[in-house]
């Protein structure tokens, strides 16, 4: 990713730099039909998601009352997703490079969680996504797409990888790989 986090299982696995360290923040909720512990819920879900990948060196989650007392400009119950300046502030305090950030919240009949990935020291927003599904629990199941959508960044079309080949029978089938501009070569 942008700033130097790391972009996915071929950064990590090829790099000898040292993991970034990031935090995941309890997520805001929105919406009184909620469980109003859906946001730590959230975070703790997705906090061990991110440890699992092993991409990323973690700090433990911080509680959104934590983060009331640094944020200056805005009183408790704003918060989430944090402002830029707040995230910077986190990023010195805790020594932190990126901080996940996010919203639960009700849209009609379905249920959001939105995530971001914030840049600790210029407080811009390196990666986002959103799932949402029927309930909470339909949520949590998804949560592994939304961490992929977070921490890890698409191929560029400029990096090549080539390591697929197809053994097929009878020999001379065709392989054709869908969603992608250039025909199929072993190796």
């Amino acid at each position: 990713l942008i700033a130097g986090l790391p972009s996915g299982p071929a950064v990590a696995a090829g790099s000898a730099e040292p993991k970034k360290t990031i935090a995941v923040v309890e997520f805001a909720v929105r919406g009184s039909d909620l469980d109003p512990q859906a946001g730590a819920i959230i975070a703790d879900s997705m906090t061990s998601a991110i440890a699992s990948l092993g991409y990323f060196a973690l700090k433990d989650r911080l509680s959104l009352s934590a983060i009331a007392r640094i944020a200056k400009n805005n009183p408790f119950g704003s918060i989430g997703p944090i402002d830029a300046e707040t995230a910077m502030q986190l990023g010195k305090l805790y020594g932190i490079h990126g901080i996940v950030t996010g919203t639960v919240s009700r849209l009609g009949d379905r249920v959001r969680v939105t995530a971001r990935l914030i840049d600790a020291r210029t407080g811009s927003v390196l990666r986002s996504g959103e799932i949402e599904d029927r309930d909470i629990d339909a949520v949590q199941v998804k949560l592994n797409k939304l961490v992929m959508a977070v921490t890890t960044m698409p191929v560029s079309s400029s990096q090549s990888w080539r390591a697929l080949t197809v053994k097929t029978e009878p020999a001379n089938a065709m392989v054709r790989l869908l969603n992608v501009g250039q025909p199929y070569q072993p190796g």
